[in-house]
């Protein structure tokens, strides 16, 4: 088995001044396995302890790698971290895994070692293996092996699908190919994990139990999966959720509104109005002004739009005013010999400024008449007593 290989010195300096910036350095070569402590490939193991690992094809290109022990989806982080950087001498044999991650134990279950030289554990500079621990001594078992399915949504960042039932069935050639029930079903975990260890080695069916509102990347008929002994095959399965198709939108029911202006005979006194794409229900039209005209009837009219009568019309009648001329009298004079022209004209007598005057009668003087006057007077009086 060959050592780790020192790196130069001008990878050094590139891993100094870059950090994490690995992309300028070449991917990891090869790949690595889990193993046991003599170095042996297996995947199957008792505890924490007995993992151990080795370089495959390839010696390590550097002195230094991070190491974490993850879920087999390899997100979730059991053991180890970004800042869990070892030196990674060789000192003879496999690498003991419990040496290069926190400490900490692993319950029974499946996990995925990670070694990087990136501290994100990008895949491009990352290799990983699969590994089982059972626990109760059952280290190897080369007779059996193992499945595990890692169900997701498909999005962006691939994210758990848990609760989702899986049927596994036994294929028998035997049987024309026809899939058998095998009695062995499971539930997606919280990692979207299920795990099917110490099978037979043969040929198995994978069945989904599809979500409602889902599709598999699995048809339903199944997938077939090849189980050899001492080896995890892992079955990546990812569900995508149904869009449901957008009802169309049923066509606004539309109708249309013509409002003329007319005279008595019908004839157009103003531009006719045609309202088009009006939505069904109720409309007010008030009338407008016309001059010379009076309307007629209301001045607002109203009518619903719907589906039986969806175009309609409003008609405002309006009738003309009649305007009396007055004669206006003649500005010149007026025929003499029309008598219902002639002018009539009525002296008035002056009247006296000054004393009475009484007419003159063959000019006798005023004293005689005034002595006449006083003698009848008292000639009146004498009368009246002898009555």
């Amino acid at each position: 088995m060959k050592g780790i290989k020192l790196g130069t010195t001008l990878v050094l300096v590139l891993m100094l001044v870059f950090g994490t910036a690995w992309t300028a350095l070449a991917n990891i070569q090869g790949a690595i396995h889990t193993t046991n402590d003599e170095g042996t490939k297996i995947n199957h193991f008792d505890s924490l302890e007995d993992v151990y690992f080795d370089a495959v094809s390839n010696e390590f290109e550097f002195d230094e790698y991070y190491v974490q022990i993850t879920k087999p989806n390899g997100k979730t982080i059991v053991l180890g971290s970004s800042e869990n950087k070892v030196n990674m001498i060789k000192d003879g044999g496999p690498y003991q895994v419990s040496k290069y991650v926190q400490d900490g134990t692993l319950k029974a279950g499946v996990y995925k070692l990670m070694i990087s030289i990136d501290p994100d554990f990008d895949p491009s500079f990352t290799k990983s293996d699969n590994f089982i621990i059972r626990g109760g001594g059952n280290d190897t078992q080369p007779d059996t092996g193992t499945i595990v399915i890692i169900k997701t949504l498909e999005s962006e960042d691939g994210d758990p699908h848990e609760d989702v039932t899986f049927n596994l069935y036994r294929k028998e050639p035997m049987a024309m190919s026809i899939a058998i029930e095998y009695p062995l079903t499971g539930v997606t975990n919280e990692e979207g994990e299920i795990v099917f260890d110490g099978l037979e080695i043969g040929e198995y069916i994978i069945k989904e139990v599809v979500p409602d509102g889902y599709t598999s990347s699995i048809s339903k008929d199944g997938e077939v999966v090849k189980v050899e002994a001492g080896v995890i095959k892992v079955i990546r399965v990812t569900n995508s959720k149904i869009e449901e198709p957008e009802e169309p939108e049923e066509p606004e029911e539309l109708g249309s509104l013509t409002i003329k202006y007319v005279d008595e005979e019908g004839e157009e006194l103003s531009e006719t109005i045609v309202k088009r794409d009006l939505p069904f229900g109720e409309y007010i039209e008030e009338a407008i002004e016309i001059e010379g005209y009076i309307l007629k009837g209301d001045l607002t009219q109203r009518v619903t739009l719907d589906a039986e009568t969806p175009d309609q019309e409003i008609v405002f009648v309006y009738e003309k005013i009649e305007v009396i001329e007055e004669e206006e009298p003649p500005l010149g004079p007026t025929d003499p010999k029309d008598p219902e022209d002639e002018e009539v004209i009525i002296e008035e007598e002056e009247v006296p400024l000054g004393g009475a005057k009484l007419p003159q009668t063959g000019g006798l003087p005023p004293v005689l008449y005034y002595g006449t006057g006083a003698v009848l007077t008292m000639i009146g009086g004498i009368l009246r007593r002898k009555k």
